[in-house]
């Protein structure tokens, strides 16, 4: 007697900094068991949509900050000895814009976190 199963959908996702040779490689692998959503027949980048451009504008370098620190699960003592011993009463106030990041530590920020020091500014 044939039965079926319930399939769990599982979620996938990618940080911005995947290659492009990886994500290409998981498409042409698996795309198979990929349901489409409906209307979804384009891949485009991300960078260039609507949306990303308004959560960008909307972006504090505090914003950036917390977010990225939250993102890669570290915490505000962790973050600050990576930046050779910077208070978390400092990375806080930087996280609510309570102090601005200097171009030093903004530097140093975007080496710990792969991004431009630009939003840190």
């Amino acid at each position: 007697m044939p039965g079926a199963t319930k399939r769990r959908p599982i979620k996938i996702m990618f940080s911005a900094h995947t290659p492009q040779v990886v994500l290409d490689d998981l498409r042409e692998r698996y795309s198979y068991w990929v349901d489409p959503e409906p209307g979804d027949d384009e891949m485009v980048d991300w960078f260039q949509t609507d949306e990303w451009k308004k959560f960008e504008a909307s972006q504090t370098p505090g914003s950036w900050l917390s977010g990225m620190r939250e993102a890669t699960a570290m915490s505000q003592k962790a973050l600050g000895q990576k930046l050779g011993g910077v208070s978390p009463a400092r990375i806080s106030d930087w996280e609510h814009n309570r102090r601005a990041i200097s171009k030093e530590y903004a530097k140093a920020l975007s080496k710990v976190f792969g991004i431009s020091a630009e939003h840190f500014l």
